[in-house]
């Protein structure tokens, strides 16, 4: 994958996508969604990644039609791996970071609800009124983690 190609994709999942887990509760397993109304945007994301894409149900009248590109596990792995480093959004960077960490198959139930509880301990931060920002480092000592992303 050419670099140019790599900045572009991760720029369309730190602007418009979601970094996920998804599955019931201690069967989760990371995914990333990016939606759009620009099929094209993500018919390249799937010739880059893999995944696929379905259409978005939206029951109000005059909406856009609108599909979403999904990419999971391994697959949405490997584009952390390859381009985690390069988001700029506090709260996917800071999911990024934990799934590479934190991932891993043949845990046991009690070891995957205290992943995915750590997961969703992430908080995004956001510019206070006063114009400071909220620290990222989350003390997740419930869960026996303590996560500090890197910036």
């Amino acid at each position: 994958m050419k670099p140019e190609e790599l900045g572009w994709s991760v720029g369309i999942l730190d602007g418009e996508g979601s970094i996920l887990l998804n599955g019931k509760p201690g069967r989760k397993a990371p995914r990333i969604t990016v939606p759009s109304t620009d099929m094209g945007i993500l018919e390249e994301m799937k010739s880059l990644w893999g995944g696929f894409i379905s259409p978005r149900k939206d029951k109000r009248k005059h909406t856009f039609k609108a599909w979403m590109w999904v990419l999971s596990t391994n697959m949405a792995l490997d584009l952390l791996r390859r381009g985690g480093h390069l988001l700029r959004a506090p709260v996917k960077r800071t999911r990024s970071d934990y799934l590479l960490k934190h991932w891993r198959t043949g845990r046991t139930r009690e070891e995957k609800l205290t992943f995915e509880e750590g997961f969703y301990a992430l908080e995004d931060t956001r510019e206070r009124r006063d114009g400071k920002r909220t620290p990222m480092v989350r003390d997740l000592s419930c869960v026996g983690l303590m996560i500090e992303p890197s910036v």
